[in-house]
């Protein structure tokens, strides 16, 4: 419930209660002796003014600056994408079975898909300005960056969310770690999920990573500071890096979550601040969008992730044609040295294809992220991206 609803309960609550503390009563239709906590609240609630609305900021893979508007009252969006000063706006209908409680956005005979933690993240792959974003996230943008430095600080697990090649090589992703030390500095160290065909960044697998945390070295240092334009965003220098950088954090408690836009063209990087976990601590079910590529081309769509450790766990992924494949999620195994990273095995199908990939995910909390990589062909080929959470 957010705070000013909160506020409003105990305003009218105190004003029913100075105005019931005078014995006379005007009529006998006075309601005042009859008045229950209890009607109350539900007339404060059932009021149709009150509006639940969450904003959030981020960026898209295209590398543009996004913001988003979730109308949870009337089931409406709208979003803001600064980069190419593009509004759009829509209805979504909440989804159920399945995929209960992903927001699903119909445009014509496309379908797209997000999923809202309320008041926190959101990740979508509806229009946000640009056919090039196939993948959106954002943070609660409700909430400055002041006091919250000590919340900041820590090492992150990344995944670079972008259509560039690395290494010469589209079907080769990057992800990395990076360190924000409490004077808010910035180490990054890189990694490619393959050598590639241009050596460019080194290759290494997030299971092998065996540095000390938090870096001390890395390819790239800054800093970053508090916008002076906007106190909900965070700038962010990196040695080397022409511009300035835009950041976005939602901190709760010690965890953090990161949105780096890393400028147009360049997408952005999501970091989940690393901290121990077992595979037990992060049981449950998560529900995904995602951006896919494989033999029949590219596409959006969503689907959920069930981890079991005492039984079956399993993707699903809904095709475009309605259909959801699903496969047993095996071999799930931790990072050694990054606590909240997982990967596995999962061989998937809609009943006539069937996909083989390795997925890598990273939990904190009730947030996900993952991408994963055909293991069916010549090559760790890249196959998708995900982000989402347990709702």
């Amino acid at each position: 419930m957010k705070k000013n609803l909160l506020f409003s309960l105990l305003f009218l609550a105190l004003t029913m209660f100075i105005s019931c503390g005078d014995d006379t009563k005007t009529s006998d239709n006075d309601a005042d002796d009859n008045l229950t906590d209890d009607s109350l609240i539900d007339d404060v609630v059932n009021d149709e003014d009150i509006a639940i609305i969450n904003h959030y900021a981020g960026s898209g893979s295209k590398g543009d600056l996004i913001t988003f508007e979730i109308n949870q009252t009337t089931g409406t969006y709208k979003t803001f994408n600064e980069t190419t000063e593009v509004e759009s706006s829509g209805s979504y209908e909440v989804l159920s079975e399945e995929l209960a409680g992903m927001y699903k956005i119909t445009d014509g005979s496309d379908a797209f898909y997000a999923v809202e933690l309320n008041d926190k993240i959101i990740a979508a792959n509806f229009d946000t300005g640009n056919a090039d974003n196939t993948i959106s996230f954002g943070v609660t943008s409700e909430t400055d960056y002041a006091g919250n430095i000590s919340a900041i600080a820590g090492s992150y697990v990344y995944i670079h969310i972008s259509a560039q090649p690395v290494n010469g090589e589209e079907d080769i992703k990057e992800w990395g770690i990076y360190s924000v030390g409490t004077d808010q500095s910035v180490i990054i160290k890189a990694y490619a999920t393959a050598p590639g065909s241009v050596s460019q960044m080194e290759a290494f697998a997030p299971e092998d990573f065996d540095t000390p945390l938090p870096l001390t070295a890395g390819d790239i240092t800054g800093n970053w500071k508090k916008s002076e334009s906007d106190e909900l965003r965070m700038e962010i220098n990196l040695d080397g890096v022409g511009a300035p950088l835009t950041g976005f954090a939602m901190t709760e408690n010690d965890r953090s979550v990161m949105v780096i836009d890393m400028g147009t063209g360049n997408g952005f990087i999501l970091g989940f601040k690393i901290e121990d976990t077992q595979i037990a601590d992060i049981a449950g079910e998560y529900k995904f969008i995602n951006v896919w590529n494989d033999d029949n081309g590219e596409g959006r769509s969503a689907g959920k992730v069930v981890i079991d450790p005492e039984g079956k766990s399993y993707f699903s992924h809904l095709a475009l044609t309605g259909v959801i494949s699903t496969g047993e999620f095996e071999n799930i195994e931790k990072c050694p040295n990054i606590g909240n990273m997982y990967y596995g095995t999962t061989t998937e199908t809609d009943g006539v294809n069937v996909v083989n990939e390795k997925i890598y995910f990273v939990v904190l909390g009730d947030m996900f992220m993952a991408f994963g990589f055909r293991t069916d062909n010549e090559k760790f080929s890249f196959a998708s991206y995900a982000a989402g959470a347990k709702i």
